[in-house]
């Protein structure tokens, strides 16, 4: 120690992290503009070996996507502030071809949201949609081939295992190295398991959709029949369904863990790519399922931006401050 051999082979945690924080000082804002449009971001991934040697690959690897997601995301944030501003002009405007005697902003905005300038907003989130997948494809696969990831795929699934329930040991004869053994898992049974908890979840969020937009609003129609307030009526049902959106998100995270805990995966990768796919697919569904109707069924962008505005701002405002609070 004394002759600060160990330090100078071994990364201690504080020389690390001062490492690591010089290097992302140093680096960040050529990485985040590379990351956009560039091609050169390799000369500049300093930090992110830095983490992979101390943190690890994977941790390595989702602070990359951060980078790249953040820096992908500018462009549709640019010319949405624009055509935001088009909107914000037009709903000031807005003339209702009803008759009615409109002097909400708010019921103007909504109303005037359907533009013919959405058209080339819409053609733009195509192209860069597909460029940011593509883009992060390359990334992926250049950390891969430089961490020699994909040479080592089926090594480092085999080191992280997890404790399978009902497993047993095994003492070799000769080393005396005790084994847990890996059981055969039946993927006919959790395929059909998994297909019916899904399903029946799947009915639950169309039910919770029917009862706080479909219902609701025919009795607030019904109570409240002031055509003028038909935007507040269809706002306060989206605030409710917004918030049973996020409670059925929070529980059914819970169910997704213990489906597959049950299905007693032998590696931690399994594990978390089954959670994953559970609660994103449902959650997914769940989410979106209103954006669908209004866009296909009801054929009404007004409803669709409503719901943008409540389900994806006001669940990201609410899950904010439940970790503000806790």
């Amino acid at each position: 120690m004394s002759a600060k051999v160990v330090v100078s082979h071994v990364m201690c945690h504080t020389k690390s992290k001062a490492a690591i924080q010089k290097s992302m000082k140093e680096h960040r804002v050529k990485l985040f503009l590379n990351m956009i449009i560039g091609e050169s971001w390799t000369d500049h991934m300093e930090p992110i070996n830095l983490i992979a040697d101390y943190y690890g690959e994977k941790m390595a690897l989702f602070m990359t996507f951060l980078i790249h997601h953040t820096g992908q995301m500018i462009i549709p944030s640019f010319f949405g502030l624009i055509l935001q501003g088009y909107h914000f002009y037009k709903g000031w405007f807005y003339v209702s071809g009803e008759g009615l005697d409109d002097l909400y902003y708010v019921a103007k905005y909504f109303e005037s949201v359907d533009q013919a300038y959405n058209f080339f907003y819409i053609v733009m989130l195509a192209l860069w949609s597909t460029w940011y997948i593509e883009s992060w494809k390359r990334k992926q696969n250049t950390l891969k081939y430089i961490w020699a990831g994909e040479a080592r795929l089926n090594d480092i699934k085999t080191e992280n295992k997890r404790p399978q329930d009902g497993a047993t040991w095994v003492v070799e004869k000769l080393s005396g190295a005790a084994n847990e053994t890996v059981l055969d898992r039946d993927p006919m049974k959790i395929a059909l398991r998994t297909g019916a908890t899904l399903g029946f979840w799947s009915i639950i969020a169309i039910c919770v959709w029917l009862i706080c937009m479909k219902i609701q609003g025919y009795l607030l129609a019904i109570v409240f029949k002031d055509p003028n307030i038909a935007v507040f009526r269809t706002l306060w049902c989206i605030v409710i369904y917004s918030l049973c959106v996020i409670e059925f998100n929070a529980a059914f995270g819970k169910r997704a863990a213990a489906i597959v805990k049950k299905e007693n995966h032998p590696y931690w990768q399994d594990h978390e790519e089954g959670l994953i796919q559970k609660s994103y697919s449902l959650g997914f569904l769940n989410s979106y399922l209103g954006m669908s109707a209004a866009a296909f069924y009801d054929q009404k962008l007004k409803g669709v931006a409503m719901l943008m505005f409540g389900v994806l701002a006001l669940k990201q405002f609410v899950m904010n401050l439940r970790k503000l609070i806790n």
